[in-house]
Formats: C-alpha cells, sequence, structure tokens
C-alpha cells in the first residue's frame, strides 16, 4: 500500500518531504482526477486496517513489557 501511495505522489509530482507537502484532505476533494486516484488507496486502507490492528494488538498483549512500563 505504501509503494502505491508513493505512485500516485510521484505521478502528480507532489514533494517528496513531509516539510514541502501542503495537500490537503480538501484539497483532493476538489481535485476529481486528484480523488480518483486516491480513493482505491483509500478504500483499500479501511479493507486492511482492522486485521492490522489485530496484528499490531496481538503483538503489543503477547509482548507487553516491551510496548509498556509498568510502575511498581
Amino acid at each position: 500500500m505504501i509503494q502505491q501511495i508513493e505512485n500516485v505522489l510521484v505521478a502528480w509530482e507532489f514533494p517528496t518531504s513531509l516539510e514541502e507537502f501542503a495537500v490537503s484532505y480538501n484539497d483532493i476533494e476538489k481535485d476529481p482526477e486528484l480523488l480518483s486516484a486516491i480513493e482505491p488507496l483509500n478504500n483499500l486502507f479501511i479493507e486492511i486496517s482492522p486485521a492490522t490492528l489485530r496484528i499490531i494488538g496481538g503483538k503489543i498483549r503477547s509482548n507487553p513489557n516491551e510496548f509498556i512500563q509498568f510502575a511498581e
């Protein structure tokens, strides 16, 4: 998914650093072509997020001491 996002950004000649990146959600809504390029990526994000969060949650629950400092 990251590669797909990068491909869209490169195709649209957006800046490659966050310091120079100034595109907002409102900009995407105002540009139908950009919206059509981004929308499938948003749909993919919505589709894969629950599984990704379950995997991350499982890792944290299995190894809590690597993520959380418990006070004694």
